[in-house]
């Protein structure tokens, strides 16, 4: 499972070990807020193993649980699997500034991503 921005996640899986002896023909997602019992499906009818839930608080964990069809019925859920909506990410951290005669090397600490992978970084000088 992956998670991909702010308030957006990502999820991906793999089929269980076993399909019954016949194949899948759909999933079934669904989540919870952490902590929470109030399960809601949010996406039936899957035929591919993955979907994106997005509108979703950034930095809030959720819970999710997936489950499998196939010809005879649905499999139990899975597991639960608690994920953390991405959010934006701290400042960069441990700013360093070496200067020569021709150019100014501005270097830091990569800060915390927030769940999501830094895409880009601006430096301003002034």
């Amino acid at each position: 499972m992956t998670i991909t921005q702010a308030g957006i996640i990502g999820l991906s899986w793999t089929q269980g070990i076993s399909n019954g002896g016949s194949a899948i023909i759909d999933y079934s997602v669904q989540f919870a807020a952490e902590f929470s019992s109030n399960f809601v499906t949010v996406a039936t009818g899957l035929t591919v193993p993955s979907f994106t839930l997005t509108g979703l608080v950034p930095g809030a964990n959720y819970q999710f649980m997936v489950q499998t069809r196939n010809i005879l019925g649905w499999s139990s859920y899975s597991n639960i699997t608690i994920i953390r909506a991405a959010t934006t990410p701290s400042a960069p951290i441990t700013v360093t500034v070496a200067i020569n005669s021709q150019n100014a090397i501005v270097s830091w600490t990569m800060p915390d991503n927030g769940g999501s992978q830094i895409i880009q970084y601006i430096v301003v000088i002034q």
